[in-house]
């Protein structure tokens, strides 16, 4: 057997877990220096709740996962921020219950919506996301600002690549939105709410084989989404998500639309391939979420929204997270492969989803409606005209 070192033998990187000497030391991954804007701004939105299980668990994972990644990219991240939306917590607000690891505490800022601010602007529906994505677009300080789930882990060949592009100041010419879907973690994995060495563990092991959701999806970025990037002129052009659509789908597609009327959507997946990872939150295979839908109907208004959208007229408190302790328990021995059978089971799985979706597609086109009038909003009724 070959020596460590030796030639033909490479060693193993790990991709997804801190070098040792990194993790102790607390404040290395500060996003810039003092009074610089970030050149990047990850908008996330949650709430101190058991949303589909462990949510709590999800989003400081999710955070902890992007605080390694950009640690580990060192002095070459020219500045990156988290800043996540506490849409109505009941009791305690996220900043104080999180366990963040040092360099994830230094990149996470909190905007706080107060339950009776959330409960006046989200009318019937139970968690309105499109607002509370927005409250966080509109304090994100980053050139662009990219939109992810609360429970999407983040790649470094994401953030090597995006941050190595060029960074103006303005945006110039057209409008450009950059889309990618996300791959799959099985819930048989997710439910069981491991440390944070443990996660980086699995995904070490199969991260090039977990499924691509959405595949076959028409048009193709009407998936799950695994991020949004818009330069944040474009945000403030389009005014963010359409805060008319308070239920559940669609509003990633309603923007991407809106956006092909001054520009365009580019594919991420094609230069960079997928390096999103959702944590599956669900048994079920076909009740995709309880919530009431969106209506999938094709925009006619670039900015749909009056100027005030993301509560802009509201002094939301913003606040750091302090870093807590971190369950960071050893991982056992070979633990990951006996994940195999799941991952191989999720494969399968959003394999036929796709070949139902190309059968779809092939059948019915676009699964969007055209429509020559606004549709009704529940909630709204017959929404007067927007503005332009």
């Amino acid at each position: 057997m070959p020596r460590r070192g030796a030639p033909g033998r490479r060693p193993r990187v790990r991709r997804f877990a801190l070098p040792r000497s990194a993790g102790s030391r607390d404040g290395d991954s500060r996003p810039t220096a003092q009074g610089t804007a970030p050149k990047l701004s990850f908008v996330l939105c949650s709430r101190n709740d058991a949303y589909a299980g462990n949510a709590l668990w999800r989003l400081q994972t999710a955070l902890n996962v992007l605080g390694a990644q950009v640690a580990q990219l060192g002095d070459t991240a020219p500045g990156v921020e988290a800043v996540v939306c506490d849409w109505g917590s009941p009791e305690r607000p996220l900043r104080e219950v999180l366990a963040l690891r040092p360099e994830a505490a230094a990149i996470t800022r909190v905007v706080e919506v107060s339950p009776a601010v959330a409960a006046a602007h989200q009318h019937d529906s139970p968690f309105a996301e499109v607002v509370a994505n927005n409250a966080a677009i509109r304090r994100a300080r980053g050139r662009y600002i990219a939109r992810i789930d609360q429970d999407t882990l983040v790649g470094g060949a994401f953030l090597r690549r995006v941050l190595a592009r060029p960074t103006p100041a303005r945006s110039g010419g057209r409008c450009e939105l950059l889309f990618s879907r996300r791959r799959s973690i099985p819930y048989a994995f997710a439910r069981r709410s491991v440390g944070f060495e443990r996660v980086c563990a699995f995904l070490d092991t199969y991260h090039r084989i977990l499924p691509r959701e959405g595949v076959g999806q028409r048009p193709w970025f009407d998936a799950p989404v695994g991020v949004v990037v818009l330069h944040r002129d474009h945000w403030e052009a389009c005014r963010g998500y359409d805060e008319r659509m308070l239920y559940w789908g669609f509003m990633e597609t309603d923007l991407a639309l809106r956006i092909q009327m001054r520009g365009r959507v580019v594919d991420l997946e094609r230069e960079l391939g997928c390096s999103f990872y959702h944590l599956g939150h669900t048994r079920s295979r076909f009740q995709v979420s309880p919530r009431c839908k969106n209506p999938r109907v094709a925009p006619r208004v670039f900015a749909p929204n009056d100027p005030s959208w993301g509560l802009v007229d509201y002094d939301l408190p913003v606040r750091r997270v302090a870093a807590r302790p971190v369950d960071a328990a050893p991982v056992p021995q070979g633990e990951a492969l006996r994940f195999l059978p799941a991952v191989v089971a999720e494969r399968v799985w959003q394999g036929l989803i796709a070949v139902s979706r190309l059968a779809r597609g092939v059948a019915r086109g676009d699964r969007v409606e055209a429509t020559a009038a606004d549709p009704s909003w529940g909630w709204l009724g017959e929404p007067e005209s927007p503005p332009r």
